[in-house]
């Protein structure tokens, strides 16, 4: 759904990526002690040319088109014996030629934080933010075909606790959030939370035995499309409300 993806039905006639990496290392005294930071950014730039001869993969509207994809990305990351923070960025600028309808400025980032408060535990956080636009033709669980482009803004956040129980036993008590938003009433809003117990146990160098527990709460946010579980299948059916029944702006509903 992302806009790298959508070149697997196009044929790419260039790539062109440049590199510039930095890095820098920082001695920071304080009393007896000292700590040693390394901070690292490394930027690239792509451009890709790009031919489709069904641009929104449609079985009853094909629209054929050249385009360019130019993304410039950034990483920056910060190391130090006790932590590490990455934070990764990347800005696709997409343009179809006779089609400027469907051009678009999106956006991608991702944070990774890993700080160790003692020998055995260690807090850790996850996050992300993605500003995309599809123009692949999708078929939503309402059963109506989707032919058009559209934007969406996603994003998640995922704390979490690790606690070294033994040199080969680790368990995660961790908690994540995630909000996706559609600027259509054709594609239907929702949060999705919870908390999660994970459990690994290392048997040796490439093994390992893992197990999770956790409970995740799905509330839908809709406009003008109702959500209501089947009693008789147990499964997530959605309708249009009535014309004439009043549509709030924003109205969120929690399935029992």
């Amino acid at each position: 759904m992302h806009g790298g993806k959508r070149l697997k039905r196009s044929g790419i006639v260039s790539n062109r990526t440049i590199l510039w990496s930095i890095g820098v290392v920082a001695i920071c005294a304080g009393g007896q002690s000292a700590s040693a930071q390394e901070w690292k950014l490394s930027t690239n730039i792509s451009q890709r040319m790009l031919y489709s001869d069904n641009l929104l993969l449609s079985r009853d509207r094909e629209i054929d088109s050249f385009g360019s994809i130019t993304a410039p990305a950034l990483s920056l990351e910060r190391t130090s014996p006790t932590s590490d923070i990455v934070l990764d960025g990347r800005f696709e600028f997409a343009e179809y030629f006779n089609h400027s309808e469907f051009n678009s400025q999106d956006q991608f980032l991702n944070l990774n934080v890993d700080q160790a408060i003692s020998e055995r535990s260690a807090l850790r956080l996850g996050a992300n933010f993605t500003r995309d636009t599809t123009l692949k033709s999708e078929q939503d669980i309402t059963g109506r075909q989707l032919d058009n482009s559209f934007r969406f803004v996603s994003w998640d956040v995922a704390p979490g606790w690790a606690y070294l129980l033994s040199p080969v036993d680790q368990i995660v008590v961790g908690a994540s959030y995630r909000e996706v938003t559609y600027d259509t009433n054709d594609k239907t809003d929702y949060q999705y939370f919870g908390p999660s117990i994970d459990y690994s146990h290392r048997l040796s160098e490439l093994a390992q035995v893992t197990g999770t527990v956790s409970a995740y709460r799905y509330i839908l946010c809709l406009f003008i499309v109702r959500a209501l579980f089947d009693q008789r299948g147990g499964g997530l059916v959605l309708f249009r409300a009535p014309r004439g029944e009043p549509q709030r702006p924003h109205e969120c509903w929690l399935p029992p």
